[in-house]
């Protein structure tokens, strides 16, 4: 299984625009193999992340060689991209405590 990261920022769309545009992503990623799951957070500032579970690496792999990801990357609305994957399983040197993830999940929310 592999955990892939999208990150951007699309600072000139109104918010309710960028719901849309997020909503649009994730029914085309819905269209290929080997998705697990998609989810997607619009934070303050006009940070999207979106953390999409894949099969496989190959998988996740088709997505990062699609067109679609490239019209995502290169939407002249969408700044400052990045996309790391990682392999489910693979041990972290240190995992936050409860009360980190708690106090970055009501960051989010704010």
């Amino acid at each position: 299984m592999e955990i892939q990261v999208l990150t951007f920022r699309v600072d000139e769309v109104p918010a309710n625009h960028v719901a849309l545009y997020i909503e649009s992503v994730e029914l085309a990623i819905g269209e290929f193999s080997g998705l697990l799951s998609s989810h997607w957070v619009h934070r303050r500032g006009g940070e999207v992340v979106g953390v999409v579970v894949w099969e496989s690496e190959a998988d996740c792999e088709r997505f990062r060689h699609s067109e679609l990801y490239a019209r995502l990357m290169l939407d002249p609305y969408v700044e400052d991209c990045g996309d790391a994957a990682f392999e489910a399983g693979t041990p972290c040197r240190q995992l936050p405590t409860a009360d980190q993830v708690l106090e970055a999940w009501m960051a989010l929310a704010a």
